[in-house]
């Protein structure tokens, strides 16, 4: 089988480590990158040997699949530009500004049969793949995601800067019908929200609780969720897991790397060198030689783009 062919488009800080893995996987080539930032397009293409285009237009018929690493309000234009040229599309979430444009994304994907793939990446973290395949009749979630300061994302709202990471996970773990949505939150140091709380309560009782922060002291990355029996939380930044029994209330730690050592519950071995980013793209490259749908699809990247949107005009209403 002939190498497929690859480009990316947007080379900044996560779409350079796009450009970098696509260098590392077998079965594929990195044949062009493009951004219309000309110093960060040289730097970029001269330090990984690949042609560089100041228009992505440019990477047409040179490419067979292509990362789409851009500010979310550019994403509908070039995806619709690939997809329409049958060009499979990993794009970066959100997947679009507007439920409208996400939808019709995912029909030209099918109908010109291609691969449409959203970046979600926490889906390939092996700790949430862990709680997934663990965890079952949730009662109660946390989730906390907090970060220092930085330009960068700024341009949108934290909730689908970065909580779009936690509602994602939710919306995949939780099956039963979201009923309730309340939210609040606060511009601090951009012109878009920078701190959100949001309850979603789901049919089968669920109600899951999260917080948004871009304006930290410090970095926080926690998801802990509740069951009858047991609560579970992850610390995604010290990759250590502590599960507390609720019948003798022994709480048990270790690192997810390793089992963790109890006879009722334990996680799966987990790989010492985690590289999510890579395996994302292996997972769309996968997608596309053996035609099947991506880990997070299309319509996945629509439904948590329609629940970010809605929290937003929640927040926006009482403002």
């Amino acid at each position: 089988m002939r190498k497929l062919k690859a480009g990316v488009i947007g080379v900044g800080y996560l779409g350079s480590f796009h450009a970098q893995k696509y260098q590392l996987i077998d079965g594929v080539e990195l044949v062009g990158i493009a951004d219309n930032n000309h110093e960060r397009l040289s730097e970029v293409s001269k330090r990984l040997n690949v042609p560089g285009f100041l228009e992505y237009s440019k990477l047409l018929g040179k490419v067979d699949l292509v990362s789409i690493v851009v500010p979310p309000a550019k994403h509908y234009e070039i995806g619709v530009f690939f997809l329409q040229n049958n060009v499979h599309c990993l794009i970066e979430k959100p997947l679009a500004e507007s439920v409208l444009h996400a939808q019709h994304l995912i029909e030209i994907a099918k109908k010109n049969n291609m691969i449409l793939q959203v970046g979600h990446l926490e889906r390939f973290n092996p700790m949430v793949v862990a709680l997934k395949q663990k965890v079952t009749n949730a009662l109660k979630i946390n989730a906390v995601r907090h970060s220092i300061f930085k330009e960068r994302g700024t341009e949108v709202d934290v909730v689908l800067d970065s909580m779009i990471h936690d509602i994602d996970f939710i919306l995949d773990f939780e099956q039963s019908k979201l009923v309730n949505i309340e939210a609040s939150g606060v511009s601090l140091k951009s012109d878009a929200i920078d701190r959100a709380q949001v309850r979603l309560s789901f049919e089968s009782g669920l109600e899951a609780h999260l917080e948004a922060d871009r304006v930290a002291e410090s970095a926080k990355r926690e998801i802990c969720i509740e069951t009858s029996t047991c609560n579970y939380s992850i610390d995604f930044l010290t990759h250590e897991a502590s599960i507390e029994q609720k019948s003798d209330r022994m709480i048990q730690r270790d690192k997810l790397i390793k089992k963790i050592p109890d006879t009722s519950f334990s996680f799966n071995q987990l790989p010492e060198k985690i590289d999510i980013l890579k395996d994302e793209i292996i997972n769309f490259i996968d997608a596309i030689k053996f035609g099947k749908l991506p880990l997070v699809s299309g319509e996945d990247g629509k439904r948590a783009l329609e629940v970010c949107l809605e929290i937003m005009d929640r927040i926006h209403s009482v403002k």
